[in-house]
């Protein structure tokens, strides 16, 4: 008998090839996704938050038992050999062959006609929240189906079969639905976690098996394909991001403002009970823009704002609407300043806050607000405002310094030179009385103003000025000790009066006319004298560039525990 030209062949015992556990969970899990079927047409479901749960959780626990009984009994009907090699055991030892032909075009049937009406819905509902065009949603003349996307979704799965290779295209699937189960776990278990009062399921499951479903799905995608894993994820929060950036106006909520609510409470709870210690000092500033009476003062005071928020401290910048409520709120003044401050602080990068409030009186506001902001531990220390052009307005400032002291906040006052503005940013003048309590905030805000990219290259040069020549080297040399202790990088300048008919304003004039900022020291006003040392500021300021005023609260070495090892 001849075979033909390659009797070889006919002879061939076929090639078997064994797959591995996890490509065959790849390729057979699409068949246990009809779970999702109930969940796509919930639309459709009089009582869908009843029903789902009680409809999934009993498929699921119907279908795992037939498929556990199926296993015992062809364990105990045919040998491993013929499980391994027969795609057809089951056929083959079956009391009625047929049935088990009906039986897998009943299941893929099934599952085809799930799909068939669960992602034309699916589809719909994305049109509807406008994540894909609008008309993808169009039923076409129907009253309930979506017509357009039935079509839609036939296309791509006669595609599909035309290309072939149905079991990689299974694993692709496996991937998708793996992940998504895995984002619908974490989510809810995030939720429970966090105990988001919106969150309140009727079917609860306890946050650690969410989270441990979650990453079970994680880890079973890493096991069938790594890199499918990371073209999966990818897609998935890329289509995250893209949506993100469109700003869509959706209701859905967001888990990520809850995370962060949560964390914040666990963090400030903590913080309540624990020693604010000045080695954790930083600059938790109030910065209070629009003051009355200045000629600069906005734009500018939100820049140095934005500079001291360098110090990983908080920095709010409050803008105050003078006013009654009822007059003032309901009218976009309050949304338009908030909208303004959070574009000034976006554009600049800047890790701050705005906020607007309305209050009856500008200087009682500030008292108020000065003393209700932030929380235990995030209170404000610091008071920002600008340095009035008009006397008057000067000894109310002053006045409400005297307030905020007695109130434990350090008041930091800015006269911004309009003409010359900051020069090149290349130097920085600290005048220094010895270790009085605004010596060290000064040089603090000084190295954290120079941390800014603006700043970068300056130089800090930290003065004082002796009567007379005797103590110089000895004040030079504890300067610089001082400066090497606590590692801020500035050059000792000590300076001695050899002019005895100069004032303090002469010397301060002739050495620190053309340096590009300058911080100087206030005393504590005195009740009585606040009009007089207003005098004696104008008088500093007249020949000045622009220059932060200080008076410093803190009682504690701040800057020396801070940074010390």
């Amino acid at each position: 008998m001849k075979y033909g030209p390659f009797p070889a062949i006919m002879h061939c015992k076929p090639r078997v090839h064994f797959l591995g556990f996890w490509e065959v969970f790849a390729v057979f899990f699409p068949a246990v996704t009809g779970i999702m079927v109930g969940v796509s047409m919930s639309g459709d479901l009089k009582h869908p938050g009843r029903d789902i749960p009680r409809g999934t959780l009993s498929a699921i626990g119907v279908t795992a038992l037939i498929y556990v009984a199926v296993a015992v009994w062809l364990s105990m009907h045919a040998d491993p050999e013929a499980l391994r090699t027969d795609t057809l055991i089951m056929q083959k030892i079956s009391r009625w062959p047929q049935l088990i032909i009906l039986g897998v075009w009943a299941s893929t049937l099934s599952s085809a006609l799930g799909s068939a009406m669960a992602a034309p819905r699916t589809l719909q509902a994305l049109a509807f929240d406008q994540i894909v065009p609008r008309f993808v949603g169009r039923q076409l003349g129907s009253t309930t189906e979506p017509r357009m996307a039935v079509l839609i979704t036939t296309a791509l799965a006669l595609i599909v079969i035309f290309l072939g290779q149905l079991n990689f295209v299974a694993k692709l699937i496996t991937m998708f639905f793996l992940n998504t189960y895995a984002m619908i776990n974490m989510t809810a278990g995030l939720e429970k976690l966090i105990r988001n009062p919106s969150f309140r399921p009727r079917f609860n499951v306890p946050w650690p098996a969410s989270l441990l479903g979650g990453l079970g799905c994680y880890a079973a995608m890493i096991l069938i394909h790594p890199p499918a894993t990371v073209i999966a994820v990818l897609v998935s929060y890329g289509i995250f991001f893209l949506l993100k950036r469109r700003s869509l106006n959706q209701r859905w909520g967001d888990l990520r403002t809850g995370f962060w609510v949560a964390l914040a409470r666990i963090g400030l709870l903590r913080l309540q009970y624990l020693p604010l210690e000045p080695k954790n000092w930083r600059p938790n500033i109030v910065a209070f823009t629009g003051t009355p009476g200045t000629a600069e003062g906005r734009e500018q005071l939100m820049e140095m704002a934005v500079w001291l928020s360098r110090a990983k401290g908080i920095v709010t910048l409050s803008h105050l609407l003078v006013g009654r409520p009822q007059d003032l709120a309901g009218k976009g003044y309050r949304q338009t300043s908030h909208n303004h401050m959070q574009r000034y602080l976006k554009e600049r990068g800047a890790s701050a806050f705005g906020a607007c409030t309305i209050v009856p009186e500008f200087f009682q506001g500030v008292t108020d607000i000065a003393q209700a902001h932030g929380l235990v531990g995030t209170a404000a220390n610091s008071v920002l405002l600008g340095w009035a052009s008009k006397a008057r307005f000067q000894e109310r400032q002053l006045q409400l310094m005297h307030d905020l002291l007695k109130l434990d906040k350090s008041v930091l006052f800015l006269n911004y030179d309009s003409k010359r503005g900051y020069g090149n940013h290349r130097r920085i003048d600290v005048w220094w009385r010895g270790r009085d309590r605004n010596a060290q905030l000064m040089l603090m805000l000084a190295h954290i103003i120079r941390s800014n990219e603006a700043w970068e290259n300056a130089e800090i040069r930290l003065l004082r000025l002796l009567e007379s020549e005797k103590g110089r080297s000895q004040a030079k040399a504890y300067m610089a000790d001082f400066l090497k202790k606590v590692r801020v990088r500035a050059t000792p300048v000590v300076l001695v009066n050899n002019r005895a008919a100069d004032s303090f304003a002469d010397t301060l004039s002739r050495c620190s006319t053309d340096t590009d900022l300058l911080l100087l020291g206030l005393p504590g006003p005195q009740v009585g004298q606040i009009r007089t040392q207003a005098f004696n500021i104008r008088r500093l300021m007249q020949p000045l560039s622009s220059t932060l005023l200080v008076r410093s609260a803190e009682v504690e070495d701040i800057l020396q525990t801070a940074e010390s090892p």
